[in-house]
């Protein structure tokens, strides 16, 4: 019984097997010849368009500089603490979004005049056209390479060199207006803080020295959190500061704000096991505390004063060109080959379901019952198109 049951089904898979190989067999000409034809046109077809060439210059950009990297240096450890805290990814990716900004695009479409270039009415169409023409990438080290493709080897290579001009320009030009500020912001903190550091010795004079403060010894008790709370202060000013210039979801900002966190949490941690014992020495320490907090912010600012006055008589960013562009010798495009063996086989597979598609029309138009349903899904396809259905 059971090899009478199973007899049609195998029957039937091998009529099923038979048939595909039929259908391929009474149309191996066109799956032969169709493919082949299809790749010589694709071939013949490269040798018209216009070969490309790729120029790659290599540059490291210029190393982060300014308080923020010194003051992770003043804080020892704690500087491992805050750079893991703040999460700052590569910083290479901020100079190629750098490359990448309108703002430099169009000054090299105004350079090369490549409105005229690429043929393009806009300037949106234009940098489009420069986009896919540019590729800029990365590397561990954090050299970043800048790729041009172009008809013209020369010209690819103009165009890769003046990225990395520009940038130098950009770079230049927003590093001096953001040491202006800072100038000018910590130069009227500086005037402020030489009043309050006066105030400070003034009352710190009037005090006097009580007997009860023989058994204190300033230094060790209070210049540690002198020192931390100055710092606070002074970062706090920085953190002002940093808002009329960048935005506050930038790295350099987050970062900042990561660090005053850090100093907030020792200073009290330090505070915490700090206890006074009378009024005499609160009144003592307390001046005294004000007073070295006032000159170790005073020497903070006058620091961070003479970094920005530093920072705005820099001529320029130092940015090294590894691998400046050279015109490229060897043509990357177009790939012939590979467009005439990529047309072929989709061509075969195209033409090989079209086979399939038509021999199971065909089979079901023989076929009575399945005649009167393609008739009635062609009929209703016809009347959804707003023709008149066969009979």
């Amino acid at each position: 019984m059971n090899q009478e049951e199973n007899s049609p089904v195998e029957a039937d898979d091998e009529i099923s097997l038979l048939d595909l190989i039929e259908v391929i067999s009474k149309n191996l000409r066109l799956l032969i010849l169709g493919p082949i034809l299809a790749g010589l046109t694709a071939l013949s077809f490269g040798f018209y368009l216009p070969p490309s060439y790729t120029a790659k210059s290599t540059f490291l950009p210029p190393q982060q500089q300014g308080s923020s990297s010194e003051l992770l240096q003043s804080l020892g450890s704690l500087g491992g603490l805050v750079g893991s805290a703040t999460g700052i990814k590569n910083p290479s990716d901020r100079f190629i979004s750098y490359l990448k900004s309108n703002t430099l695009r169009d000054r090299l479409i105004k350079r090369f005049s490549l409105k005229k270039y690429y043929k393009s009415e806009f300037i949106t169409s234009t940098r489009e056209a420069l986009n896919s023409k540019v590729n800029i990438i990365t590397d561990k080290a954090g050299l970043i390479t800048v790729e041009v493709k172009d008809e013209d080897p020369i010209f690819a290579a103009k165009i890769a060199n003046a990225h990395i001009e520009e940038l130098s320009v950009f770079l230049t030009s927003m590093a001096i207006t953001e040491a202006q500020d800072k100038r000018v912001f910590y130069e009227n903190q500086l005037r402020e803080s030489v009043n309050k550091l006066s105030l400070a010795q003034q009352n710190l004079q009037k005090s006097g020295v009580q007997a009860g403060d023989v058994m204190f010894d300033p230094t060790t008790a209070v210049a540690s959190v002198a020192r931390l709370q100055a710092e606070i202060t002074s970062q706090e000013i920085r953190v002002s500061s940093m808002r009329g210039y960048v935005s506050e979801k930038s790295p350099d900002y987050q970062q900042a704000l990561t660090e005053l966190k850090v100093l907030k949490h020792q200073l009290a941690k330090i505070e915490s096991g700090y206890k006074k014992t009378n009024n005499n020495d609160v009144n003592y320490l307390d001046n005294y505390r004000e007073f070295k907090i006032q000159q170790t912010l005073y020497e903070l600012l006058v620091k961070q004063f003479e970094m920005a006055k530093l920072d705005e008589a820099r001529k320029d960013l130092t940015i090294q060109v590894i691998d400046p562009a050279l015109p490229p010798e060897l043509k990357n495009g177009p790939k012939k080959a590979q467009m005439a063996t990529l047309t072929s086989l989709a061509t075969g597979f195209f033409l090989l379901l079209w086979v399939f598609i038509k021999n199971a029309i065909n089979s079901g138009y023989a076929n009575p019952e399945s005649s009167k349903k393609m008739t009635s899904i062609r009929n209703s396809i016809r009347k959804s198109l707003g023709l008149k259905a066969n009979s």
